[in-house]
C-alpha cells in the first residue's frame, strides 16, 4: 500500500510539474506600448525586440515595457511579412529567446505569451497544426507575441491573428485557430536586416 501511495505521488507530480520552458518564455517576454494601443514582443538581443508590423504601423511613438521598466524605442519593420524589430538604447532587461530554424512535426505541443490585458502576461496552450496555424488561444494584445515549442522552448512564431475563413455568402471565425508569422520567414527577415539574434 505504502509503496502504491508513493507511485502514485510520483505520478501526480510528474503530470503537474511546470514546465521549464514557460519561465524561459516569459523571461523574455516584453510589452509594446504604442499611443492608446499595445502589443506583444520577444527580446532577440541586447537591444532589440521581435514583434508583428502591424503592432507598431502608424505608430508616433513605441514604448517598450520589460522588468527593468519603461524605454523608448524605435522600429525597423516590413509590412508585407508583418515583422517589425523593435530598439532600445538602453539595453533590454529580458532573456533573448531561442528561434528554430525549422518548423516542428504536426500535432507537436506549443504554447503561446501575451498581454492580452495589458498588465497581465498570458500563457496558452494548443498544437502546430502546420500552414503557419496553432490551436493556442489569442486575443488582440498577443499580436507580436512569441509561440513556443513546448518540448524544446524554440521560438517557431509570432502570433498574427485569430484565422478567418471567407466565403461569398459569409465569414466564419476560428476562434480556437491561429496564424502565426513562421520562424522561417522571421530568420529570412533577421538575416536580410543583419540583425542578432540566436538560434
Amino acid at each position: 500500500m505504502k509503496a502504491l501511495l508513493v507511485l502514485l505521488l510520483l505520478v501526480s507530480s510528474a503530470a503537474f510539474a511546470v514546465n521549464p520552458h514557460f519561465d524561459e518564455a516569459r523571461a523574455g517576454t516584453v510589452y509594446i506600448g504604442v499611443g492608446d494601443g499595445h502589443g506583444t514582443g520577444v527580446a532577440i538581443n541586447d537591444h532589440c525586440a521581435l514583434t508583428a508590423a502591424h503592432v507598431v504601423s502608424g505608430a508616433k511613438s513605441i514604448t517598450l515595457i520589460d522588468q527593468g521598466g519603461s524605454h523608448p524605442a524605435v522600429a525597423l519593420s516590413d509590412e508585407a511579412v508583418d515583422l517589425a524589430v523593435v530598439c532600445v538604447a538602453s539595453g533590454i532587461n529580458a532573456k533573448s529567446v531561442r528561434i528554430a530554424r525549422t518548423l516542428p512535426p504536426r500535432y507537436t505541443p506549443v504554447f503561446s505569451l501575451g498581454f492580452p490585458l495589458q498588465e497581465a502576461q498570458i500563457l496558452t496552450e494548443g498544437r502546430y497544426q502546420e500552414n503557419d496555424m496553432v490551436t493556442a488561444e489569442i486575443a488582440p494584445g498577443n499580436s507580436g507575441g512569441g509561440v513556443f515549442n513546448e518540448e524544446t522552448g524554440q521560438l517557431i512564431g509570432l502570433s498574427d491573428a485569430i484565422d478567418e475563413y471567407h466565403n461569398y455568402t459569409s465569414d466564419f471565425v476560428f476562434p480556437h485557430l491561429q496564424t502565426i508569422i513562421d520562424s522561417v520567414d522571421i530568420i529570412k527577415f533577421l538575416d536580410a536586416h543583419k540583425v542578432e539574434y540566436q538560434s
